[in-house]
This record gives C-alpha cells, structure tokens and sequence, in this order.
C-alpha cells in the first residue's frame, strides 16, 4: 500500500469526519437563530470553512501527489473507468453548448415550477409551499443579505465539494486499494453521509445526487461540468427559488 496516499487519506477523512460532526451542531443552533445579522455570520462561517476544506485542502493533496494538473486534465487512475463511461454510453461531441443547454434546461424548469406554484398559492391564498428533500429549510435566506451569502455558499459547494468527492477523495482512494469503480462509489457514498445535519432524507438524497455527479464526471472526463450543475442546482435551491417565493409573498 503507498504509504503517501494512505496518509493523505486518513487526513482526508479525519478532516471531513470532523467537519461533518461539527456541522450537526452547528446546524442545530442555527435553526434557533432568528437575527439576520447572526444567520450572515454563520452563512460566512460555512462559506470560509467549506472553501478552506474542499477547495484548499484539496489543491494541497494533489499538489503533493504531484498531480495537481488533474483538474485540468483526466487524472491517470481513471483512464480506465473514463473509457468504461465513453464506451457504454458514447459522447460524440462536448462544447459549451452543451454545458449552457444543461445550466439552462435545469434553471428553466426550477423557475417554471416555482412560477406555476406561486400562481396557485396566489390563487388559493394559502402560504407558499415548497418540497424538500431533506431538513433544508432552515437554509433559505429570508432577505437580499441573506441571499448574497446562500449565492457564495451554493457557488463554493459547487467547485469545491465537486473537486473534492468527485477528484480528490476518489483519486486518494484508488491509489490506495487500486480499485477506480470502488473509490467512486465510496466518495459518492461518503458525499451524503457528510450532509447528515440534513437528516436521513438529505443524506440519501445528496448521495443520489453523487451518483448522478460522478456519472456525468465519468462520462464527459471533465470536473468542471459537474461542478457547473452542481453549483446550478444549489443556486437554483438556495437562491433563484427563495426569492421568487419571497417576492410572492409580497402584496
């Protein structure tokens, strides 16, 4: 076993499991927070921890495994498992347009729900609902100040929970048990544990969501598509759909 990777790996995961735990408790007192001012400043707290632990700790693992260019290109241990993805469901070609066509799809169809459901909270007169996959509610911003840190937080989860479940995690995993499908269904598995302050809803939904991730990543060869419509997907949720709910709300 290489004992560099392994090291790493412990680390890795001591750092997340610590994370993780602490983000229950975390969680728990800010469902309690009724100040806009106190929900900013855990909102920044979430934004420079996460960013500190995904994106920074990730950058220094693969710059110490000398391979810090796999977010450009595809990481070697993967070669195999890419061409697996290519092959079964084949990919004739990949260009920004296909990028903004997926952004845009998934935007349109978020707003055109939420839309549909606000004319017919209007049209009842009864309060806005919304369906949630998991205990994330207490997340949606109340006001515009709010709003501009849940933008910071869906932007950074977007990059750098994708470059760490999706990049990092799966290639200290594979260097250390030399098995690719295993390491990415264990990053993606890992994934929704790691979101257990949302309840055992939001872990099986976030882990789904890891499974779609790591398709799309195995599939196009590129860590930034799936980051992209990660960070779509958390924009969509903590910020385009709140403030159209928030703004039906009004007279």
């Amino acid at each position: 076993m290489p004992i560099l990777p392994a090291v790493l790996l412990v680390i890795a995961l001591a750092a997340l499991a610590w994370t993780t735990w602490r983000d229950v408790g975390e969680y728990a007192a800010f469902k309690k927070l009724t100040d806009t001012k106190d929900r900013q400043a855990r909102y920044r707290r979430w934004v420079v921890s996460s960013f500190v632990l995904f994106v920074v700790g990730s950058l220094a693992i693969l710059a110490i495994l000398g391979d810090l260019g796999c977010v450009i290109h595809q990481p070697r241990p993967f070669f195999g498992a890419f061409r697996w993805a290519r092959a079964t469901i084949p990919l004739p070609s990949l260009g920004p347009e296909f990028l903004g066509g997926l952004v845009a799809g998934l935007v349109t169809v978020v707003v055109f729900g939420t839309l549909v459901s606000i004319r017919a909270v209007r049209r009842s007169g009864g309060p806005p609902k919304t369906v949630m996959l998991g205990d994330v509610a207490p997340l949606m911003p109340r006001n515009w100040p709010e709003t501009a840190w849940t933008a910071l937080l869906s932007i950074n989860a977007g990059i750098g929970e994708e470059l760490f479940f999706r990049l990092t995690l799966p290639v200290l995993i594979v260097l250390v048990i030399g098995h690719a499908p295993a390491a990415f269904i264990a990053a993606a598995v890992i994934f929704g544990l790691a979101h257990v302050y949302q309840g055992w809803v939001g872990v099986l939904a976030t882990m789904v969501f890891g499974f779609v991730f790591t398709g799309l990543y195995l599939w196009v060869g590129n860590i930034w598509v799936p980051m992209a419509l990660h960070a779509a997907i958390d924009l969509t949720s903590l910020v385009i759909r709140p403030t159209l709910t928030r703004l039906a709300r009004r007279p």
